[in-house]
């Protein structure tokens, strides 16, 4: 995989629009996988559930900065935006987001890159929970604004 040296805002939506068709696919399958094989298919929900909010995150807070030109590493870093502490970012749009309309699940709090290679185990119904009461209509309100 090769790692751009630009980013627009439209790179992060992108990023956040793969994860989501993937995830939704995913959890439409996850009852019907061996059972020794479901831990390891929730625990990729959950590791691409939070990236999807890290990137539709970070597209909200450029768009509504109205940041139309190419990121680089220095520019992330100076916006704050070069992190994917999804818990800093949900604060970050505090004002600017209908956030009461949202539940920021306890699995979104606890989520962490770290995910990848270590996952307390999540039941697939609590993590289809999540996603559709937090993942979801958060990725799906931010879409639908810009």
């Amino acid at each position: 995989m090769i790692i751009p040296d630009t980013w627009t805002s439209k790179t992060f939506k992108r990023a956040a629009q793969r994860h989501f068709i993937t995830c939704c696919h995913l959890l439409e399958k996850v009852e019907h996988t061996q059972k020794d094989k479901q831990p390891h298919v929730i625990t990729n929900i959950y590791y691409l559930s939070g990236y999807i909010l890290e990137c539709i995150l970070k597209y909200y807070i450029l768009e509504q900065n109205h940041f139309k030109g190419k990121l680089t590493i220095n520019d992330l870093e100076s916006m704050k935006l070069k992190t994917h502490n999804i818990n800093d970012l949900w604060k970050r749009i505090e004002y600017s987001f209908p956030k009461k309309e949202f539940k920021w699940s306890n699995i979104s709090k606890k989520w962490d890159v770290m995910v990848r290679y270590d996952c307390d185990n999540i039941a697939a119904t609590e993590l289809k929970q999540h996603f559709e009461d937090t993942v979801k209509p958060i990725y799906l309100k931010i879409q639908e604004q810009y």
